[in-house]
């Protein structure tokens, strides 16, 4: 009991030190700061083969007759293809190195994009949609991978959670980029895909040249050819690493329940609520504005306050999300809707952000395999696609059966649920911590 004590005086001391430590602004070289600009801009970047099928979908109804159905089919072929990509990047990184990879990524990302325009039948929009889905899947776990890597631990999770922002800023260019083209073409579409198709295979080279001169990548291969792994784990061995299973299965909810948000709100808001759609539209915003806060706020406080023990601050914010989402059908009255929402998007991105992101390299550390780190990193991600795309079908057929508060009040169980799979992965945290301090 004694030692107990010794021990509790001991974190509280450290915990405290770190408060009065706290910073903003990790030191980094010219070197580090670079590569986070060189990797955020390459991510922004990806957007625009990510959202022109969103913008375009009136125009192919109006030009083309596609009902709802068929325009449903682009996006799950874009979906499924891009799960099939990540779990596949273990064995795609055995055959190529690092640099090939992004480069490889971009270029063919960006020609499927470009082909999207010269396509009339639902066949093909599926086809070069689904390609595109393919290329640029590898592109997220590489480049987070790849930043967590070039930063210490200690500021690791502030690190990626700021650059996890890129995603919200490449939406905005994409939907910006799409109206000005559409404006200045008269709503050619085809000439959209081309623009967005051409500016994201321009990226292949320098991407490549960045990845191939990155001093991390020689430094983790030993022989600078940037390649993953060199014993793979294979499918059922990634899911055997300890703590592995459980942060997959955990980011698949996360993953689902976020993009239900994300593409529900606006419909909930209106036929549950009584929202006009112009107000629907606003109202949504709130749960990204929580998200990019809750993110950066996550990762400052991993870092500055648990030491960077990421897996620990997964468990409470997803559980507080699940609660934050069984209130928000609810609650009545713009204000109340309001913080809910913001309170929904804070707490679940945090998980989001670093499930996805910085905790596959962790994993591997704290189970002493640094080589696999994007075998691991893929199929956490690859988890997490599924989940975005099993949500399209699940929402709708819970919502017809249950309406808006079952769907909610079994969404918020789900995540509560989810977090308590995380508790075997904070103990494979919890033990690689303990080495460290005693």
């Amino acid at each position: 009991q004694q030692q107990q004590q010794q021990q509790r005086a001991v974190m509280q001391s450290r915990l405290l030190t770190r408060l009065r430590q706290f910073s903003f602004r990790p030191r980094a070289t010219r070197n580090q700061v670079a590569l986070f600009a060189m990797t955020y801009a390459g991510y922004v970047v990806v957007y625009l083969a990510r959202k022109p099928v969103a913008v375009v979908k009136p125009l192919l109804h109006d030009d083309l007759g596609f009902g709802a159905h068929e325009l449903a089919s682009i996006d799950s072929a874009f979906l499924l293809a891009y799960a099939v990509s990540q779990l596949s990047l273990g064995q795609l990184a055995t055959l190529f190195s690092v640099p090939q990879l992004l480069g490889l990524a971009y270029l063919l990302c960006g020609a499927s994009v470009a082909a999207f325009a010269y396509t009339t039948t639902i066949g093909q929009m599926t086809l070069a949609w689904g390609l595109a889905g393919f290329f640029q899947a590898v592109v997220n776990p590489l480049l987070v991978i790849w930043v967590a890597e070039i930063f210490p631990a200690a500021v690791r999770a502030s690190v990626v959670a700021f650059w996890q922002t890129s995603q919200q800023l490449g939406s905005i260019a994409a939907n910006g980029l799409a109206s000005m083209v559409l404006h200045w073409s008269d709503d050619a579409w085809q000439t959209l895909f081309c623009v967005s198709g051409v500016t994201v295979a321009s990226f292949a080279f320098p991407m490549y040249c960045c990845a191939r001169s990155s001093v991390t990548t020689a430094n983790n291969t030993g022989d600078g050819n940037g390649k993953a792994c060199v014993q793979r784990l294979g499918f059922l061995g990634v899911l055997r690493l300890p703590g592995t299973f459980s942060v997959a299965v955990t980011y698949h909810f996360v993953k689902m329940m976020r993009y239900m948000c994300m593409f529900w709100l606006p419909l909930y808001l209106v036929k549950h609520q009584g929202f006009t759609t112009v107000q629907a539209g606003m109202f949504s915003a709130l749960f990204d504005v929580g998200g990019v806060v809750g993110g950066i706020a996550t990762g400052v406080f991993v870092d500055h306050a648990l030491g960077g023990r990421m897996l620990l601050a997964c468990v409470p914010l997803t559980a507080c999300s699940g609660v934050f989402l069984m209130a928000l059908a609810r609650v009545e009255g713009t204000l109340s809707i309001a913080v809910a929402m913001i309170a929904t998007g804070f707490t679940i991105a945090g998980p989001d952000s670093i499930l996805g992101g910085a905790a596959s390299r962790n994993l591997c550390e704290y189970n002493q395999e640094p080589d696999c780190t994007r075998e691991v990193s893929g199929t956490v991600n690859g988890f997490g696609s599924l989940g975005a795309l099993v949500q399209g079908y699940g929402t709708a057929g819970l919502l017809s059966h249950f309406g808006w508060p079952g769907l909610f009040g079994m969404a918020g169980v789900t995540l509560m649920a989810s977090s308590g799979l995380l508790l075997s992965a904070v103990n494979v945290e919890k033990r690689h911590f303990n080495k460290r301090v005693y």
